[in-house]
């Protein structure tokens, strides 16, 4: 599409561009959308139904994926988002969250030989401190450490 073409070189995204594959299904997708969107809705049901029978074909060996037009991109990439849209969310602590879990990993690091070993519990601790703070709860704060008398001396 000539408008994926000019995109490219409004953003100075060159084919050695280690993106290049990316940005450029990124641009179909969004121009193909646009171009689909302006159709009599007539016209658009017809050729929603045309390419997601075309996806199908191409994801059961039927048909040539070579043979894809912009606007089937454009439905696998509607697809894939209503796909990703039904996954769990992704846990993520806060610059807080995070620091209380450093120092419950510090106080892990005393539990287990190597930290690799405390891998499970680490991974434990990030999501269960992620839902207390989506709750609006207050993390627990890690054991105190305790001194070794040796270092002491």
């Amino acid at each position: 599409m000539k408008r994926v073409s000019e995109r490219l070189q409004e953003s100075k995204i060159s084919p050695h561009h280690v993106d290049y594959k990316e940005e450029v299904c990124g641009y179909l997708v969004e121009e193909a959308a646009k171009q689909h969107s302006t159709a009599p809705a007539v016209i658009r049901l017809f050729n929603e139904f045309k390419s997601t029978v075309n996806v199908w074909l191409v994801k059961h060996g039927v048909r040539d994926s070579s043979k894809l037009t912009s606007l089937d991109i454009a439905t696998i990439a509607k697809a894939n988002v209503k796909e990703l849209a039904k996954l769990p969310k992704q846990y993520e602590l806060s610059k807080k969250g995070k620091e209380v879990l450093a120092e419950h990993v510090k106080t892990l690091s005393t539990k287990y030989s190597k930290i690799s070993d405390a891998d499970a519990e680490i991974r434990s601790l990030y999501k269960r401190f992620s839902e207390l703070e989506q709750a609006g709860k207050p993390l627990p704060q890690a054991p105190k450490l305790l001194k070794d008398r040796g270092s002491e001396r």
